[in-house]
């Protein structure tokens, strides 16, 4: 099990300002961290921001004039999903388990990736949900993993929140 933290600091101001090259590198690292995950892991689990469809993202938002997320830039340029359809593009095999454990994940991005995952399970979530839902998501996914589960335990777990198992057999 690796785990990856993309944040140099817990302050997005300060990322972008006094640690902006360390968080450069912090974020680059755990982007190829992820790329390589795809390419190489049986599960591959994030968990983060869906940057309203232009993510997963590893880098502190790109804000709007007026220090809020600007969403309008993630719709035009979708850097995270984008990099993500080349990793898949490049599959040998896909994950058997791939998650996406942020906001409305399932509307943002299964038709974009569904086509990878001919014998895999994606778990996602249908809706916006609060991050300490994602975290509890995650942590009884990979629980299920490590207690050997069938996916009906694991839809079971997750029963009640916003992300469902998608079976692409």
């Amino acid at each position: 099990v690796y785990v990856i933290n993309s944040s140099y600091d817990m302050s997005n101001e300060e990322n972008l300002t006094i640690y902006k090259n360390e968080q450069n590198i912090k974020t680059e690292k755990a982007q190829n961290f992820y790329g390589w995950a795809i390419q190489n892991a049986d599960v591959v689990f994030y968990e983060g921001h869906s940057r309203d469809g232009g993510g997963p993202d590893f880098a502190p938002p790109v804000a709007a004039r007026n220090g809020k997320v600007n969403y309008s830039w993630y719709h035009k340029h979708k850097p995270g999903l984008k990099f993500l359809l080349n990793q898949l593009d490049q599959l040998n095999k896909a994950p058997m388990i791939f998650g996406l454990f942020s906001c409305a994940s399932q509307p943002h991005f299964q038709s974009r990736i569904s086509k990878y995952f001919g014998d895999s399970n994606t778990i996602m979530s249908t809706k916006v949900v609060e991050a300490h839902y994602t975290k509890e998501a995650l942590l009884y996914s990979l629980e299920s993993i490590l207690n050997f589960e069938c996916t009906d335990q694991l839809s079971s777990r997750l029963k009640g929140s916003s992300f469902i198992i998608n079976r692409h057999f």
